[in-house]
């Protein structure tokens, strides 16, 4: 039965070919051939121009497809990683010269808890003095296994200092955390306060080995850099530093700082080496020993003079300039800028009945530097500074 013409003018529509339809893991001319195997023969008639482009546009396509599988899930073309090549080991293993002396359990214990605790030297000392007293392993197994504990049986056992108390009155209106009524009121507070008995605890500081090993007792030390009070003039010009430790004059008795003394000086061509001149009159600063890196003798003792002066022995320039009036011939002037360092053989003896004026002043009013008479004075002192 010949078609109608609705029938002979219905084509099948070929389905194109997609990617998912495609083995992208075949060759391309197995690839092709199966393209083409997929694609049926028309039964009906269709222009051969038609189906020629159809054809053309899906092998464009499979080409752009496998374009794509060259190129990689990025886009980029696919490369080879590159193999990294390392150069030959040239190292050597350092041998462990391990001992093959078999350690007991508890020195094994112990030095793994030296070592974990950073134990230093003197740490280390100390703990093998403290086992050197153990007689018997059963006072470590008594040990009490808290630490609190432990300190608390150790505190029990140690003298503790004299301490003292007294209850004091409070003053209700400087309290901060009273209440405003409380403050108006008469409300009487007390509190107790508590202190150590001062000398019992200078007892016991100077009792202590330890403790007096880092004090200094006895006379100043002269240094180059002085650090400590000491190394100082302070402690050298003070008679309750030097600790009972003073130095004499020929005669034995002591040397104090503030003495006027007569002594001999250094210079060779000075006449105070004749004896027919007096010796340098001087005023002790202070008294120490000699630890200086040019002391000829570490440790001797030192005496700091200031000089003394008669009016003869000042220059006009300084007379002038002080405006002092010929008053008495024996009086004497302190130098304080001219110090000598003095050894104990340069020192002569002591002057005694000496009067120190500390009511030295000028005035304009009464041209006169001192507020009595020297004319009456002076028959009391042998001299007069």
């Amino acid at each position: 039965m010949p078609a109608s013409p609705n029938e002979a003018s219905q084509v099948d529509i070929i389905e194109p070919a997609t990617p998912n339809n495609i083995s992208t893991f075949l060759p391309q001319s197995e690839l092709q051939h199966d393209i083409e195997e997929e694609i049926p023969t028309p039964s009906f008639a269709v222009p051969m121009e038609e189906f020629a482009e159809s054809v053309e546009e899906l092998r464009d396509r499979v080409q752009e497809m496998e374009m794509h599988i060259e190129m990689g899930e990025e886009g980029s073309p696919a490369t080879t990683p590159p193999v990294t090549v390392f150069p030959p080991d040239t190292s050597e293993e350092v041998p462990h010269r391990r001992s093959f002396d078999t350690l007991d359990t508890f020195t094994l214990a112990l030095g793994l808890w030296v070592e974990g605790a950073a134990i230093t030297r003197d740490n280390w000392e100390s703990l093998l003095q403290v086992f050197s007293l153990l007689l018997d392993v059963n006072q470590l197994k008594a040990l009490p296994k808290k630490l609190s504990t432990f300190h608390a049986k150790i505190k029990s056992q140690l003298p503790l200092l004299k301490l003292r108390r007294k209850e004091l009155t409070l003053d209700s209106t400087q309290l901060p955390t009273l209440s405003r009524s409380d403050k108006a009121g008469s409300l009487i507070c007390t509190e107790w306060m508590y202190w150590f008995d001062p000398k019992h605890l200078f007892q016991i500081m100077l009792s202590s080995r330890v403790f007096t090993e880092k004090l200094h007792f006895g006379m100043a030390n002269f240094v180059d850099r002085p650090s400590e009070l000491w190394e100082s003039y302070a402690w050298g010009s003070s008679i309750r530093a030097c600790s009972g430790d003073f130095a004499s004059y020929p005669d034995g008795e002591p040397l104090f700082p503030s003495d006027i003394a007569l002594f001999w000086c250094k210079e060779e061509d000075c006449k105070c080496q004749d004896t027919e001149y007096t010796p340098h009159m001087g005023r002790v600063l202070c008294v120490g020993r000699d630890y200086t890196s040019a002391a000829p003798d570490p440790g001797a003792i030192i005496v700091v003079v200031q000089q003394l002066a008669q009016r003869w022995e000042l220059s006009e320039a300084l007379l002038r300039l002080l405006r002092i009036p010929d008053k008495d011939p024996k009086e004497l002037f302190l130098l304080e800028d001219i110090v000598d360092q003095l050894t104990l053989s340069q020192i002569k003896e002591r002057l005694l009945n000496v009067h120190l004026d500390y009511k030295f002043r000028y005035t304009e009013a009464t041209k006169d530097i001192r507020d009595f008479d020297l004319s009456v004075q002076a028959t009391e002192f042998n001299w007069i500074i």
